[in-house]
């Protein structure tokens, strides 16, 4: 059996929320645990050395048809499945249906939060840098992109559990704010060992300097009337 061959019959996470939904923290409780995982376009683990363009191969593998994570053998994690840069928009994670059908013992996590908290997270992430790649690359304004997020926001979480509402054991729903770690650790065991005490916040925007200025303009603008 080849390795690709073998992958697709081990046990695998793949997280399918957004990012700004503690990607970077989620994945932190699995290395950390143990367990090699990919975040974005870069590893802690096995590989880190090569920084190979992991998300652009991950959509290669898509698009042509074969398993998504062909030549990442040696990951049993993946998470934080985009990248944005000036010409392309990987969203890798929306092609969960491909991914499990491909994976059939993979197991999902739906990581979620507060749509207002979200956009407002996104809005700031990378000092404003991920709103402005995406205004250029989609030729939108700041408005546009923040409602095409809202309905984004809407249109995938509906997705995915309409899809894996007669797949038993295949996804946890996980809301970063309102859930207990043992809902990620009961859901992962036997399978992955994951210690709790590895859970914590990674990059949380609010928690930036600069996000504490008095006159950062996303503190006062309303995001919820994008709907919750």
């Amino acid at each position: 059996m080849t390795d690709a061959a073998a992958l697709q019959e081990r046990p695998i996470a793949v997280q399918i929320g957004f990012n700004k939904c503690a990607t970077l923290s989620l994945t932190r409780l699995f290395n950390r645990s143990g367990v090699n995982s990919l975040h974005c376009n870069w590893s802690k683990g096995k590989g880190r050395q090569e920084k190979p363009l992991y998300q652009a191969r991950i959509h290669r593998n898509l698009k042509a048809g074969r398993p998504a994570f062909e030549g990442l053998e040696h990951f049993s994690g993946f998470f934080d499945l985009e990248l944005i840069r000036p010409k392309r928009h990987y969203e890798n994670f929306k092609q969960f249906r491909a991914i499990a059908e491909a994976y059939p013992q993979a197991k999902f996590i739906l990581n979620t939060r507060d749509k207002a908290k979200w956009l407002r997270s996104r809005a700031r992430h990378t000092n404003g840098l991920y709103l402005s790649k995406n205004m250029a690359l989609y030729n939108e304004s700041e408005e546009q992109v923040i409602a095409r997020w809202a309905q984004d926001f809407d249109s995938h979480h509906a997705n995915v559990r309409t899809y894996f509402a007669d797949k038993p054991g295949r996804l946890v729903d996980f809301d970063i704010a309102a859930d207990p770690i043992s809902k990620i650790t009961d859901f992962f065991a036997p399978h992955f060992q994951l210690d709790p005490v590895h859970w914590g916040h990674a990059h949380k925007t609010s928690d930036k300097s600069w996000a504490q200025q008095e006159e950062d303009r996303w503190s006062s603008f309303d995001f919820a009337r994008f709907g919750t």
